[in-house]
Protein backbone atom coordinates (compact mmCIF):
# COMPACT_ATOMS: atom_id res chain seq x y z
CA UNK A 1 0.00 0.00 0.00
CA UNK A 2 0.97 3.32 -0.68
CA UNK A 3 0.33 5.06 2.77
CA UNK A 4 2.54 1.77 4.60
CA UNK A 5 -0.62 0.02 5.69
CA UNK A 6 0.51 -3.56 7.35
CA UNK A 7 4.25 -2.33 7.05
CA UNK A 8 6.54 -1.88 10.58
CA UNK A 9 9.79 -0.40 10.04
CA UNK A 10 12.86 -0.25 12.48
CA UNK A 11 14.96 2.03 12.28
CA UNK A 12 18.39 0.77 14.43
CA UNK A 13 20.63 3.47 15.99
CA UNK A 14 18.59 6.37 15.25
CA UNK A 15 19.53 8.90 17.31
CA UNK A 16 16.74 11.95 17.05
CA UNK A 17 15.10 9.72 14.41
CA UNK A 18 14.99 11.94 10.99
CA UNK A 19 14.88 9.06 8.92
CA UNK A 20 12.40 7.40 11.40
CA UNK A 21 10.47 10.31 11.60
CA UNK A 22 10.57 11.29 7.50
CA UNK A 23 9.49 7.72 6.81
CA UNK A 24 5.85 7.92 9.10
CA UNK A 25 5.28 11.07 7.94
CA UNK A 26 5.42 9.51 4.14
CA UNK A 27 3.85 6.38 4.89
CA UNK A 28 1.34 7.02 7.77
CA UNK A 29 -0.45 3.80 8.10
CA UNK A 30 3.15 2.28 8.55
CA UNK A 31 4.42 1.12 12.23
CA UNK A 32 7.74 3.20 12.68
CA UNK A 33 10.18 2.54 15.53
CA UNK A 34 13.31 3.84 16.93
CA UNK A 35 15.82 2.23 18.55
CA UNK A 36 18.55 3.87 20.00
CA UNK A 37 20.55 3.25 23.57
CA UNK A 38 20.50 7.45 24.17
CA UNK A 39 17.11 7.67 25.99
CA UNK A 40 18.33 11.08 27.38
CA UNK A 41 18.25 12.93 24.34
CA UNK A 42 15.28 15.56 23.01
CA UNK A 43 12.43 13.34 21.73
CA UNK A 44 9.59 15.72 21.85
CA UNK A 45 8.75 15.46 18.48
CA UNK A 46 8.30 11.62 18.23
CA UNK A 47 4.49 12.20 20.61
CA UNK A 48 3.74 14.61 17.58
CA UNK A 49 3.48 11.68 15.05
CA UNK A 50 1.25 9.44 15.87
CA UNK A 51 2.32 6.16 14.22
CA UNK A 52 6.42 6.45 15.61
CA UNK A 53 7.49 5.09 18.88
CA UNK A 54 10.70 4.91 20.45
CA UNK A 55 12.58 2.89 22.20
CA UNK A 56 15.33 2.52 24.44
CA UNK A 57 17.93 -0.16 23.25
CA UNK A 58 21.14 -1.68 23.34
CA UNK A 59 22.26 -3.22 19.97
CA UNK A 60 24.70 -5.16 21.34
CA UNK A 61 21.69 -6.90 24.27
CA UNK A 62 21.65 -10.53 24.18
CA UNK A 63 18.43 -10.84 23.53
CA UNK A 64 18.39 -7.65 20.48
CA UNK A 65 16.41 -10.45 18.42
CA UNK A 66 13.90 -11.00 20.25
CA UNK A 67 13.22 -7.63 20.85
CA UNK A 68 13.08 -6.45 17.40
CA UNK A 69 11.24 -10.22 16.71
CA UNK A 70 8.51 -8.65 19.48
CA UNK A 71 8.69 -4.98 17.81
CA UNK A 72 7.91 -6.42 14.25
CA UNK A 73 4.50 -8.02 15.70
CA UNK A 74 2.37 -9.44 13.03
CA UNK A 75 3.36 -7.04 10.43
CA UNK A 76 2.59 -8.27 6.73
CA UNK A 77 6.32 -6.51 6.43
CA UNK A 78 8.82 -5.69 8.78
CA UNK A 79 11.75 -4.09 7.68
CA UNK A 80 14.87 -2.92 9.85
CA UNK A 81 16.90 0.20 8.90
CA UNK A 82 20.46 1.20 9.97
CA UNK A 83 21.91 5.04 8.37
CA UNK A 84 24.75 5.82 9.51
CA UNK A 85 25.98 3.14 11.27
CA UNK A 86 29.43 3.14 12.82
CA UNK A 87 32.36 0.56 13.49
CA UNK A 88 30.97 -2.48 14.64
CA UNK A 89 27.19 -1.51 14.54
CA UNK A 90 26.77 -2.40 10.93
CA UNK A 91 28.35 -6.17 11.13
CA UNK A 92 26.18 -6.40 14.20
CA UNK A 93 23.03 -4.85 12.50
CA UNK A 94 23.04 -8.08 9.85
CA UNK A 95 24.25 -10.39 12.51
CA UNK A 96 20.53 -9.48 14.28
CA UNK A 97 19.01 -9.46 10.90
CA UNK A 98 20.36 -12.82 9.91
CA UNK A 99 19.42 -14.55 13.35
CA UNK A 100 15.53 -13.14 13.12
CA UNK A 101 13.24 -15.01 11.04
CA UNK A 102 10.69 -12.23 11.38
CA UNK A 103 12.09 -9.42 9.53
CA UNK A 104 11.38 -9.43 6.31
CA UNK A 105 13.86 -6.74 5.21
CA UNK A 106 17.66 -4.90 5.50
CA UNK A 107 18.39 -1.57 4.42
CA UNK A 108 22.01 -0.65 5.51
CA UNK A 109 24.48 2.48 4.86
CA UNK A 110 27.56 2.07 7.45
CA UNK A 111 29.13 5.53 7.30
CA UNK A 112 32.65 5.47 9.11
CA UNK A 113 35.23 3.63 10.48
CA UNK A 114 35.40 3.66 13.79
CA UNK A 115 37.15 0.84 16.22
CA UNK A 116 38.41 -2.52 15.58
CA UNK A 117 37.54 -2.41 11.73
CA UNK A 118 38.86 0.48 11.12
CA UNK A 119 42.61 -0.60 10.80
CA UNK A 120 41.85 -3.99 9.05
CA UNK A 121 39.52 -2.11 6.11
CA UNK A 122 42.17 0.83 6.08
CA UNK A 123 44.72 -1.92 4.77
CA UNK A 124 43.11 -3.91 2.89
CA UNK A 125 41.94 -0.09 1.17
CA UNK A 126 45.60 0.37 0.75
CA UNK A 127 46.50 -2.76 -0.79
CA UNK A 128 43.91 -2.70 -3.27
CA UNK A 129 44.33 0.85 -4.02
CA UNK A 130 40.34 2.06 -3.72
CA UNK A 131 38.74 4.01 -0.75
CA UNK A 132 38.14 2.58 2.44
CA UNK A 133 34.47 3.03 2.47
CA UNK A 134 34.67 0.22 -1.07
CA UNK A 135 36.09 -2.03 0.91
CA UNK A 136 33.33 -1.28 3.96
CA UNK A 137 30.92 -1.92 1.60
CA UNK A 138 32.12 -4.90 -0.09
CA UNK A 139 33.27 -6.48 3.42
CA UNK A 140 29.57 -5.92 4.24
CA UNK A 141 28.06 -7.15 1.42
CA UNK A 142 30.44 -10.12 1.72
CA UNK A 143 29.06 -10.85 5.42
CA UNK A 144 25.68 -10.52 4.28
CA UNK A 145 25.76 -13.00 1.38
CA UNK A 146 27.41 -15.48 3.85
CA UNK A 147 25.09 -14.41 6.90
CA UNK A 148 21.91 -14.16 4.85
CA UNK A 149 22.32 -17.35 2.71
CA UNK A 150 18.39 -18.04 1.15
CA UNK A 151 16.66 -15.33 3.58
CA UNK A 152 17.35 -12.47 0.77
CA UNK A 153 19.84 -11.48 -1.89
CA UNK A 154 22.19 -7.66 -1.50
CA UNK A 155 22.84 -5.62 -4.17
CA UNK A 156 25.01 -2.67 -3.72
CA UNK A 157 24.07 0.83 -4.72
Amino acid sequence: CEDGRGLTILDMCSGKGMTASLLALMLPAAKVTMFDCNGEMGLEHVAAIPNLDFRCFDVFSPDASDILAEAAGDASAAIVIGTHLCGALSPRLIDIFACTPRLDGLALCPCCLKGSIRGSIMQAARARGVKPYQVLVQTLKNLCESELGEKGTVDLV
